[in-house]
C-alpha cells in the first residue's frame, strides 16, 4: 500500500512539474531569435539528450539514500524541433523528490526555442554562473534552469512543494551530472 501511494505521490510531483513547465513556457515571449542565438544553432550538433542518461539512479542514492525511481514516471515527448524526457525519483522516507527534465533541441529551431527562455528570466528569479551556457534559480518553482549544448534542463531537489525547495539543494544535484548534460 505504500508503495502506491509513493507512486501517487511521484505521479502528482510529476504532473506539478509539467505543468509548471508548460506555465512558464506559455507565460515567456516568443520572440525571434537574435543573431548571438543564431551563431550558437548554426555551427550545433543535435542529439537530444535523454533525462534518465544524464541522471541515473547512483546519483538519486547518492543525493538521498532512499530515492527509487519508476519507469511510468519517466516519459519522452516529441515534436519536430524538441524532445522532452524526464526522470525522477522519490525518496518516501525523507519525502524528498529528485528530478531532471530535458528540452533537447532537434534541430536550429529547437536551439532557438530554448535559447529564448533565457532571454528574459521570470520574476525573482537568479541567475547563476558556472553551470552550462546560462543559468538560473526559479524560486517560484523551486527549479535550476540550464542551457547548455542548446538543450535547456530543469531540475528539482528537495521537497514536493516547490516553494520548499531550496537553490543549494538544487545546485548538489547540478554538481553531480553538470558533465553528463
Amino acid at each position: 500500500m505504500k508503495s502506491k501511494i509513493t507512486l501517487v505521490v511521484g505521479g502528482v510531483v510529476v504532473v506539478i512539474l509539467a505543468a509548471a513547465v508548460a506555465v512558464v513556457l506559455m507565460s515567456r515571449n516568443s520572440s525571434a531569435p537574435t543573431s548571438e542565438q543564431n551563431l550558437h544553432t548554426t555551427t550545433a550538433s543535435y542529439t537530444p539528450p535523454k533525462a534518465c542518461e544524464a541522471f541515473p539512479s547512483t546519483v538519486a542514492q547518492a543525493l538521498s539514500a532512499g530515492a527509487t525511481g519508476s519507469d511510468t514516471l519517466s516519459t519522452d515527448t516529441s515534436t519536430d524541433s524538441i524532445v522532452v524526457s524526464n526522470c525522477n525519483y522519490y525518496d518516501s522516507a525523507a519525502k524528498i523528490s529528485l528530478g531532471l527534465l530535458v528540452r533537447g533541441a532537434k534541430d536550429a529551431a529547437g536551439a532557438s526555442t530554448n535559447h529564448a527562455q533565457f532571454d528574459s528570466l521570470p520574476a525573482g528569479s537568479q541567475q547563476l554562473s558556472g553551470y552550462g551556457d546560462k543559468a538560473y534559480w526559479d524560486p517560484t518553482f523551486g527549479q535550476l534552469n540550464i542551457l547548455k549544448n542548446n538543450n535547456w534542463y530543469i531540475l528539482t531537489n528537495g521537497q514536493a512543494v516547490p516553494s520548499s525547495r531550496n537553490i543549494d539543494d538544487a545546485k548538489k544535484l547540478a554538481d553531480r551530472i553538470i558533465g553528463a548534460l
